[in-house]
């Protein structure tokens, strides 16, 4: 497994925890974990310094976790604990990301609205990076710059007529 945190006995629920004291101490004032128990994906929801902040955590895909490091597929408790782990370590890396993208704003190495723009929440319920991606697929393969907008008419936008970039 090779990640960080791959061995670490860090609880989801004790990450978690650690995870909204750090967007708190940045100065969140309000936040979110939910999670879908049928897949074990899980999302943080934030707002902070005005914008609302959406990034997903992918459950772990059994590819991760699924075999023995010699190759032999694991079964019954053994899969079950290195399930346990993989999620440990997700939620351990997400607590390392965020807090480390935040530290670097506060110290002015970096600037949050660039930061933080993949994950900003759009009033259509997509992310920045969502509404993008195709048009930014498109001209990487393509070789030549978007035309247009990057991002699709926002409804919300378009309504009350304002432009939308």
């Amino acid at each position: 497994m090779g990640r960080y945190a791959s061995k670490t006995a860090v609880s989801v629920e004790n990450s978690q925890r650690e995870i909204r004291g750090i967007l708190r101490r940045y100065g969140a004032d309000q936040f979110s974990i939910p999670e879908n128990l049928q897949t074990g994906e899980a999302t943080v929801v934030c707002r902070i310094r005005g914008r609302v902040l959406r990034v997903e955590v992918p459950a772990p895909d059994e590819d991760d976790y699924g075999l023995t490091p010699s190759g032999k597929l694991r079964r019954g408790q053994e899969l079950r604990r290195a399930k346990d782990q993989a999620f440990r370590q997700r939620w351990r890396a997400l607590k390392l990301l965020l807090q480390a993208l935040l530290e670097a704003v506060e110290d002015g190495i970096a600037d949050f609205g660039t930061v933080f723009m993949p994950w900003v929440m759009l009033p259509n319920g997509q992310t920045v990076a969502q509404a993008a991606a195709p048009a930014i697929e498109r001209s990487c393969e393509s070789g030549t710059m978007p035309t247009g907008l990057l991002l699709p008419a926002l409804p919300a936008a378009k309504a009350a007529g304002r432009e939308t970039l």
